[in-house]
């Protein structure tokens, strides 16, 4: 009787040793996503390298290796690259949306949003430059738009 319960008992403990390094691979693994989609591509290296020596599955080390590459592609793309910065930020009626530009600006081309173009898949007016800075208008996460501007 002894001996048939030691070898499920093993099997066990195994198991959960298993799982949980399983765990730990796949919490640092979307940790490691969440930073490189964040755009923290440094970070997100760091944890892909942690990922990769501790081995694993030939097929899972090469997607590893593709997102190291592409980590480090983003790394170097952040050269020429700007981050957008919301400039306003306020609830309004979405029909005024592009009469509200933050601080005195000077007169500038009419919105897309009045300017009565039927076409709304290509913008007439996608975006307002002024000494150097950019100004253009990209949806958030609550379903709305942001006024956001980045420089040149």
């Amino acid at each position: 009787m002894k001996k048939s319960l030691f070898l499920p008992v093993i099997f066990v403990f195994v198991g959960l040793f298993a799982a949980g390094q399983t765990t730990d691979d796949s919490s640092k693994f979307k940790r490691a996503q969440l930073l490189r989609e964040g755009y923290r591509f440094n970070e997100a290296i760091s944890l892909y390298k942690e990922i990769l020596s501790q081995g694993g599955d030939s097929v899972y080390l090469a997607k590893i290796n593709s997102l190291i590459t592409q980590s480090e592609n983003g790394l170097n793309m952040l050269q020429y690259a700007n981050r957008p910065i919301v400039n306003a930020k306020t609830t309004i009626p979405s029909k005024d949306f592009y009469l509200y530009y933050p601080g005195s600006l000077p007169w500038h081309s009419i919105p897309d949003s009045v300017s009565g173009d039927t076409n709304k898949y290509v913008s007439v007016n996608p975006a307002f430059v002024m000494e150097g800075q950019i100004f253009f208008s990209a949806p958030n996460k609550e379903s709305g738009w942001d006024i956001m501007y980045t420089h040149i």
